[in-house]
């Protein structure tokens, strides 16, 4: 009969090789199962992609406009805000440059979110509850929206990992995907003030706006007008892919699949922002690892 030492090291000698294998690949590996796993039960039980034939439409007037002008007023208040920063204060280092460019991008947007919620306010059939901030819901959105995460990061890399194969066969072995600026900038950055900063920019103001305009407003106008949860998801996220660099589009549109999903499926616009904060405090993660 087996004494508890023997036992021991029996679990020992089973778990040993285990601690041979780095960190990074144990988590990817980790990830990459309970993806398997969530996905096939969203199959399995939750009937898949189907499921938003059942989710309830939210009424709104949003105009067909609408969107679109706020999208281009944010563009032109970020390019203004920026070309004035750079005539301002273009004697002083890049670095500062960079952050005092990101300071005001963070000024605008926070700007621009209270200006989305006020044609949410009066355009939406139940108000800011029709467009999805209701607090009372929010227990629930946390774990869904981890979930919902998990679920597709595994497939966000495919995407990922696609353009860099295609990119190497070519272009050639040195192609390689440049990291988001704002990453850039938070890795090569050791002030805290700076850190600190970039990591609230990144991680919190970034998800909220992005998320109210292009979910709360173009996925809502979307839907309501091509009458199909799917297609407006997939034309608010070709929009969403093409606002970022070129090389990321293939995984960002894969991610905002995965978030117009969560929006339709819950009509909650907490959980599509928790799931996008969740994908950017990876990024950071991963940016602040591999810069240490």
């Amino acid at each position: 009969m087996e004494t508890k030492m023997d036992l021991l090291a029996n679990l020992s000698s089973v778990f040993q090789p285990l601690a041979a294998i780095p960190i990074e690949t144990l988590l990817i590996g980790t990830v990459v199962v309970l993806s398997a796993a969530i996905l096939t039960s969203w199959l399995v039980v939750y009937s898949g992609p189907f499921a938003l034939r059942r989710c309830p439409v939210r009424r709104n007037r949003i105009p067909f406009y609408l969107p679109f002008v706020q999208l281009f007023l944010w563009i032109l208040l970020a390019f203004l805000a920026l070309t004035g920063i750079r005539l301002m204060v273009g004697s002083l280092p890049e670095s500062l440059i960079e952050f005092a460019a990101y300071l005001v991008t963070a000024l605008v947007e926070i700007a621009l979110v209270a200006v989305t919620l006020l044609p949410a306010y009066f355009l939406f059939a139940r108000r800011l509850k029709g467009f999805g901030l209701d607090i009372r819901i929010l227990p629930t959105d946390i774990p869904a929206s981890i979930l919902n995460f998990i679920a597709v990061l595994p497939l966000v890399w495919l995407g990922v990992i696609a353009v860099d194969l295609l990119g190497k066969l070519f272009i050639g072995p040195d192609f390689e995907i440049k990291a988001n600026q704002g990453l850039d900038i938070l890795t090569r950055n050791p002030q805290p003030t700076v850190r600190v900063f970039m990591l609230s920019f990144i991680i919190l103001i970034v998800p909220v706006f992005e998320e109210f305009l292009f979910r709360g407003l173009f996925q809502s106008m979307a839907r309501s007008y091509l009458k199909s949860a799917w297609l407006g998801i997939i034309a608010t996220s070709l929009i969403f892919a093409m606002m970022h660099p070129l090389l990321h589009w293939p995984a960002i549109f894969i991610l905002s699949l995965a978030i117009g999903y969560s929006y339709e499926r819950s009509g909650s616009i907490f959980r599509p922002i928790l799931v996008h904060v969740l994908f950017n405090t990876t990024n950071v993660c991963a940016a602040l690892f591999a810069g240490s």
